[in-house]
């Protein structure tokens, strides 16, 4: 007996000793966490009334608002903290099978599955808190009904009663199950998970504050045991939120998925939005008395995402009636009412004053506030291309207030934790624009081991079968709307992942370089993903192109010679002249002809090749050979025709040529100007009636004798880039050549209507203030002003201005730490401290004293 007596003090003395440094440990460690920091809500302008306080809820939060406002909630005392053993067991106790150690290891708790809690942080009663581990099998000799006990904290609940843990081919490997009374998870696992080797995987549930049991903000553990081992002790402040934050704009979300079969079997996982707006609460343009214009705009940022909208037929699905209602936009107005739920009816409050407010707000009928705020459109109007919608609401008054509900669906394989974006926006006359970022955290229950998902896999090939780089498809969802663009790499392969079986059409909308487009639809029907589970889950499709067939092109020209004789001269001109035809600039021999009075000094040349061996491009240019007593001036180009001036004596004779490149239409006429002495003396329209080209005939020296300087102009075309192109030893110069800018160019100017067509022209260009040279024979191309700097000549040179286009960035509300450590309390647990141990030490110095007698 004495022995026990003195068994049961030292065990007092230690649990006392133990709780006074576990009260002290909790106090001090408890460092606090940035308030709402999972919350990722990024608010371009922050709207009147939005701050959030501690009392206050986030009206970024959905929160069950007959859970919220309990008037029926328990008080929390310390002996309750946690749950009997005998309960917690009691579900464990009933499986037939045994408990499986070390199956579930790294355990977390995250805050709305984004942000994990940490010892001595915040937990908010409208916050989800996800818990999420690593599970395995293999290796552990698991049979049919062996189990894992999860057992949650008090101050926590469940809000998933059951889920299935996955593996490969579609089995289920195990069952999770929740007692609500004992407030414990049991996973189960099936005759599949026997031998089963597949690899580890992930497990996962969601929880948050039971406000039955936690009814007002207070510091307590968060303690959490698999299979009887504590994993998890925190100490955490709970913070219990009682009042909702005034309405203003806003974008929000559910926290859950919402799974909806079609009549056709099809399962479609929505996600369910809503804007609100209070006009009594927004930033308002300075001394504005009126508000009209007001536009909501909503935004699909995350390509999987599209509106669901059957109603309104944006969505082509086989729904009944009642799902079309239910998950429809819906755009309701009223005015924003504070009270509360009472007996599950809402009970407006005396006024919305913050002394009489009530904890949440309703959107209410302005002509009779017990009733709810009427529809008053459902029909939004959607963007060409489907991935955004707007609402004009018009002329507001001060006090109005707005309440959109939608639903938008997600296309593709999701799993736990992904993450989906969307965007509000609110604009208008007399209102600061706002903007509304908003995520979607995918938080579901269960989990999986060695999961798989379907793929699409495009291989590209020509009829050769070469693999083709550079092929773009679109694979489209015709009911919903969904569209995802691939395009095939170096190896001719195009792979779509994590596609959700559904039926798709996959059209090709552009073929690789060289080959021709196969636009022909294929359909992928959900047939063809059940079959490719035996191979992998990826739907195979090959793609086939033809190659193009090359039409070498060709061109054909002729060549004149006109005679230009000084009267006062005689007339020695040949009776023949040899013209040779260049290619790139080189003389071809074998291409030549003899010009004389017998052909009428003409002569052409057909079916020309237009491309080289390499496939570049071959430029055909002439010339003659040196005639004793003329010089030659040439204009033209291999286009149509060239012209070949010869002329003697006293003048000077100046070609100048045009060439228009690039595809599409080009301006049908254009004026050159003639410029002697840097005075305009003549000018000249060519076009296709002319073949682009002209010569001018003028006098060499001017009335005192000194030779004259001619420059040849054009007129500035705008969206084309003006080159030259001289060849002063031929005489061929003066090629004044625009080529067609991919986008064309904005003119400080705002161009002119001188050029006619697609663009250029204006007033005519002041000459360049480059003086050409004195004319000397017998090379007259010295005369013809070879320099033609940009930007001594800004008249030829196109200039092509870009716009910095910079997106504004969207600024976070910064959030601050909230500070939870409480030190006045410390002297107190060294006080209890103080007094275990002297109690320890009288019990053993009383025991010894004892002893003795």
């Amino acid at each position: 007996m004495k022995a026990k007596r003195q068994i049961l003090s030292l065990l007092l003395a230690l649990v006392m000793v133990w709780q006074g440094f576990s009260f002290a440990n909790a106090e001090g460690s408890s460092n606090g966490t940035a308030l709402l920091a999972s919350e990722n809500t990024y608010e371009t302008t922050l709207s009147t009334g939005e701050s959030t306080e501690k009392t206050a809820l986030s009206t970024s939060e959905n929160t069950n608002e007959a859970e919220l406002f309990s008037t029926e909630l328990e008080a929390y005392t310390a002996s309750d903290s946690t749950v009997p053993m005998a309960a917690a067991l009691s579900t464990s106790l009933e499986s037939t099978g045994k408990q499986i150690e070390g199956a579930i290891y790294d355990p977390e708790f995250l805050i709305n599955n984004d942000t994990p809690l940490q010892n001595g942080g915040s937990l908010y009663s409208y916050q989800n808190l996800q818990f999420k581990a690593k599970i395995k099998v293999r290796g552990l000799n698991i049979k049919e009904n062996d189990y894992i006990s999860i057992q949650l904290p008090k101050e926590l609940k469940s809000t998933d009663t059951s889920f299935n843990i996955s593996g490969t081919g579609g089995k289920t490997l195990a069952k999770g199950s929740y007692n609500e009374t004992t407030k414990e998870i049991l996973i189960t696992f099936t005759k599949d998970a026997e031998n089963y080797s597949g690899t580890d995987g992930e497990v996962y549930f969601n929880t948050r504050i039971d406000q039955e049991k936690v009814a007002s903000t207070t510091s307590a553990p968060l303690k959490m045991e698999i299979n009887g081992q504590t994993v998890i002790n925190y100490n955490i402040e709970y913070q219990i939120v009682t009042k909702e934050n005034p309405k203003s704009f806003y974008k929000d979300r559910d926290y859950k998925l919402y799974p909806l079969v079609d009549q056709d079997g099809n399962t479609h996982y929505l996600i369910h939005y809503t804007m609100t707006l209070d006009m009594r609460n927004i930033k308002k343009d300075s001394g504005a008395t009126s508000y009209e214009n007001i536009v909501f705009t909503d935004t699909l940022q995350s390509d999987a995402l599209t509106y669901f909208d059957v109603k309104n037929h944006f969505t082509k699905l086989n729904l009944n009636q009642a799902d079309i209602d239910k998950y429809a936009p819906v755009l309701r107005k009223g005015i924003w009412r504070s009270g509360a739920y009472q007996n599950g009816a809402w009970k407006n409050a005396p006024d919305d004053t913050d002394a009489n407010r009530g904890n949440s707000w309703s959107l209410r009928n302005r002509q009779n506030p017990d009733d709810y705020a009427p529809a008053v459109a459902d029909s939004p109007k959607y963007s060409a291309d489907g991935r955004s919608f707007s609402y004009s609401l018009g002329t507001l008054a001060p006090d109005d207030g707005y309440e959109l509900s939608y639903y938008v669906e997600i296309n593709e394989a999701f799993k736990n934790g992904d993450k989906f974006n969307n965007s509000a926006e609110l604009t208008g006359k007399g209102i600061v624009p706002a903007e509304k970022l908003r995520d979607f955290v995918v938080s579901e229950a269960g989990g999986f081991l060695n999961g798989q998902n379907f793929n699409i896999q495009i291989k590209k090939v020509g009829d050769d079968g070469k693999a083709l780089q550079g092929a773009k498809f679109t694979l489209v969802n015709p009911k919903t709307k969904y569209t995802k663009t691939i395009v095939t790499d170096d190896s001719g392969i195009a792979k779509l992942e994590n596609v959700l079986k559904a039926d798709y059409v996959l059209t090709e909308v552009e073929a690789p370089k060289g080959y021709e487009k196969n636009s022909t639809p294929r359909t992928i029907s959900k047939k063809d993903f059940e079959d490719s589970i035996a191979n992998g889950s990826t739907v195979e499709v090959e793609v086939l192109n033809k190659k193009k067939e090359v039409k070498k092109k060709s061109t054909s020209f002729s060549v004149e010679k006109i005679w230009v004789l000084d009267p006062t001269l005689a007339t020695n001109k040949p009776d023949k002249v040899t013209v040779f035809v260049l290619k790139n600039g080189v003389k071809d021999d074998n291409l030549s002809v003899e010009l004389s009075a017998a052909n009428d000094w003409k002569a052409s040349f057909s079916n020309l090749p237009k491309e080289g061996a390499d496939g570049g491009e071959i430029v055909y240019t002439v010339s003659e050979e040196n005639i004793a007593g003329f010089n030659a001036a040439i204009s033209g180009s291999d286009e149509n025709k060239f012209t070949i001036t010869n002329y003697n004596g006293g003048n000077v004779v100046i070609p100048v040529t045009k060439k228009w490149k690039g595809s599409g239409a080009h301006p049908d006429h254009l004026n050159v100007q003639l410029f002697a002495n840097n005075e305009k003396v003549a000018t000249y329209t060519l076009n296709e009636g002319n073949a682009w080209q002209h010569s001018f005939d003028m006098p060499k020296l001017d009335a005192n004798g000194k030779e004259i300087r001619y420059k040849v102009t054009e007129e500035n075309v705008s969206g084309y880039t003006a080159t030259t192109q001289n060849d002063p030893a031929t005489g061929y110069v003066n090629v004044f050549v625009n080529t067609k800018n991919d986008v064309p160019p904005t003119s400080p100017n705002g161009g002119g209507n001188g050029g006619g067509g697609n663009g250029g022209g204006g007033n005519p260009p002041k000459p360049s203030p480059n003086t050409p040279g004195t004319p000397t024979e017998p090379t007259p191309g010295n005369v013809l002003g070879k320099n033609r700097d940009p930007e001594s000549n800004p008249e030829t040179v196109a200039t092509v201005l870009g716009v910095d286009k910079t997106v504004p960035s969207v600024l976070g509300a910064g959030r601050g730490i909230v500070k939870t450590e409480d030190a006045s309390r410390m002297p107190i647990y060294l006080l209890f401290f103080a007094l275990t141990a002297c109690g320890l030490t009288a019990t053993v110095l009383y025991e010894r004293k004892r002893a003795k007698r």
